[in-house]
C-alpha cells in the first residue's frame, strides 16, 4: 500500500536529504515540477525586479560610466554560476509559464559567459541607452510575471 504525501507537508517537514530523495521519488508528478518552478520563481522574479529598477538609468544614470573589467568579469561570473544552477535543477521544456523559469536559466547562463569572455565588448554595450533600456523593460516585465506566478495561490 502506497503511502499518499502532501507536496506542502513534504516540502514543509523534510530534511534538505529526505527531500531530494523524496523527489527523485515524486519526479513522475507534474505537482513536484510546479512547485520547483514556483520556488525558483519565488527568487528569481523579486531580483529581476530589484536588479532592474536599481540599474535603471533614471535610478542611477551614471551607474555604466565607470565599469571596470575585472567588475564585470566578476558579475559575470556570478550570473554564469546562477544561471547554470538554475539549469541544472530545472531544464523543463514544458509549454507553459515554467519553461520561463529555464529560458532565465540559460539566458544567465550566456550572458555570464559573454561578460566573462567579452567584457570590453559588454561595456561598450552598455553605452547604448536604447537597447539598455528595452532589455531592462524587459526584464522587468519578466520579474514582474514570475513574482506574480511564484506568489498567487492557486485553486486545489
Amino acid at each position: 500500500m502506497t503511502k499518499s504525501i502532501s507536496l506542502d507537508a513534504l516540502w514543509d517537514s523534510a530534511t534538505p536529504t529526505e527531500l531530494v530523495f523524496n523527489s527523485k521519488q515524486l519526479s513522475h508528478l507534474p505537482a513536484i515540477k510546479v512547485t520547483n518552478s514556483k520556488h525558483i520563481a519565488g527568487l528569481v522574479g523579486p531580483t529581476l525586479i530589484a536588479m532592474t529598477i536599481s540599474e535603471s538609468k533614471f535610478i542611477q544614470p551614471h551607474l555604466y560610466d565607470t565599469q571596470i573589467a575585472p567588475v564585470v568579469y566578476l558579475s559575470g561570473t556570478l550570473l554564469f554560476v546562477a544561471g547554470l544552477a538554475i539549469v541544472r535543477v530545472h531544464n523543463h521544456w514544458m509549454g507553459d509559464w515554467t519553461v520561463l523559469v529555464t529560458l532565465i536559466g540559460w539566458f544567465a547562463m550566456f550572458g555570464g559567459l559573454f561578460r566573462m569572455f567579452a567584457t570590453g565588448f559588454y561595456q561598450q554595450g552598455a553605452q547604448n541607452t536604447t537597447a539598455l533600456l528595452v532589455l531592462e523593460l524587459v526584464l522587468l516585465a519578466v520579474g514582474i510575471f514570475l513574482t506574480f506566478k511564484a506568489y498567487v495561490r492557486t485553486k486545489s
